[in-house]
């Protein structure tokens, strides 16, 4: 017996049989493109206000439990030449324009903020993402570079159902004000309901009672959507015209909440009756009145899509591209 399990041990267990696996592992791992994902914000001090972090956090996860290396950079380090030795470069576009460099693979995927990009801009990728089906049609008149369309997505693992008293409110909103009076926030003010605002910049704007904090962490967020009697949602005025959906009405039907946000082209289509829509002010407080009466209203428990089908989206439609082209150059062998 002994002799048998030494022969078997010889066979199939030294350290040569587990360096060879070992480096069979790496040489799979480097297969596989890496990436990095570039974000507006200007640096990581500023970063964790920004929605813009927590949505690259979300696909560097999927990405990197795929056995896909990926970095995130903000605005003051996407010059940086580690970026470079990275295969593919997904810019998450928001107002900031990034140059595209040769020998990476270039996606452009574009989730606000739709009157900055041109079909110029378009043209210097190798792929472009849209997270509007309108918009998508729109670029693929004004660029040769194929346009897919790659909508906001939310996370489950951070976004479900969480309710605390802390966070319960009549109305609850979350945006900062960026010096401009916000849609929704215009047309509900004055109001004597128990509004929770979080955001910063609404000095001098709104009555100061409104504002419960500058900022609310990511990780506490799905406890004020979950708590909250309505979440209020809207939309800048391009991205409602050209039929972005915020990623805020994605993480806010994830925790069951009851939403009512201003209309956005392609809202319905997209979520049926799950997110009360208002066309005016007095039309909004119709609403929150019909909804805070305990009329039927629509605490959803609607399918939402996550980031892990988009990011399989992405990496599909990367690899027809490099099916159809040349293959991903790995960026290392080219600095």
């Amino acid at each position: 017996m002994a002799k048998r399990f030494r022969a078997e041990v010889l066979r199939h267990h030294t350290y040569a049989h587990r360096a060879r696996r070992l480096a069979e592992v790496l040489r799979e791992h480097e297969a596989r493109p890496s990436f990095c994902l570039k974000i507006g914000a200007p640096d990581w001090e500023q970063a964790e206000r920004w929605g813009d972090l927590h949505f690259a956090r979300a696909i560097q996860r999927e990405l990197r439990g795929r056995g896909h290396r990926c970095l995130i950079q903000v605005l003051e380090e996407w010059e940086n030449e580690e970026g470079l030795h990275y295969d593919v470069v997904v810019v998450i576009r928001g107002l900031s324009r990034h140059h595209p460099k040769p020998g990476q693979l270039n996606v452009l995927w574009n989730i606000s903020h739709p009157a900055e990009v041109s079909g110029e801009e378009c043209d210097g990728y190798d792929l472009v993402c849209v997270a509007s089906e309108r918009f998508a049609a729109t670029l693929r008149e004004r660029t040769a570079t194929p346009v897919v369309v790659l909508e906001q997505a939310t996370d489950p693992s951070v976004f479900y159902p969480d309710p605390s008293p802390r966070y319960a409110h009549d109305l609850v909103y979350v945006a900062n004000s960026r010096g401009v009076l916000r849609p929704i926030v215009r047309d509900l003010l004055p109001t004597e309901l128990d509004l929770a605002i979080y955001g910063a910049n609404w000095e001098g704007l709104i009555d100061s009672r409104y504002v419960v904090a500058e900022h609310i962490p990511n990780q506490e967020l799905r406890q004020a959507y979950s708590s909250a009697k309505i979440v209020l949602c809207d939309h800048w005025d391009d991205m409602r015209e050209h039929g972005f959906i915020s990623n805020r009405i994605y993480d806010a039907l994830a925790c069951g909440a009851t939403i009512i946000s201003d209309e956005v082209v392609g809202l319905a289509d997209r979520f049926g009756d799950a997110v009360v829509t208002y066309r005016d002010p007095g039309d909004l407080r119709n609403q929150i009145e019909r909804l805070l009466a305990g009329e039927p209203g629509n605490r959803s428990t609607v399918p939402v899509e996550s980031f892990a089908e988009r990011v399989e989206r992405l990496l599909s439609a990367i690899a027809e591209l490099t099916d159809s082209a040349a293959p991903v150059r790995h960026a290392a062998t080219l600095v």
